[in-house]
């Protein structure tokens, strides 16, 4: 499958994963709107309220072969060593 749309996510979503759906984009735009990367991360840090959302997001759209292995959001960054890190939903 190509590039996963929107319009993808309406069309096979159920009518209330959908809704749920569209809540949680909602609270996700609401939490992360101009914030940078490094307030990012710490705001994906365990437990957080951002974290609760992309893991009920994850849940969703982990319950529909489309969407199964695929990535809406990712997060790095670099430690005191240089080491990379990443969190991926």
């Amino acid at each position: 499958m190509g590039e996963i749309t929107y319009e993808d996510i309406k069309r096979l979503f159920s009518e209330d994963d959908l809704l749920k759906y569209d809540l949680l984009c909602t609270e996700f735009c609401v939490l992360t709107g101009d914030k940078n990367n490094i307030e990012l991360w710490n705001m994906v840090q365990y437990p957080s309220t951002l974290r609760g959302v992309l893991d009920e997001i994850h849940v969703l759209r982990e319950k529909y072969d489309f969407l199964k292995g695929s990535v809406f959001f990712k997060v790095w960054t670099l430690d005191p060593d240089k080491l990379y890190q990443e969190i991926c939903w």
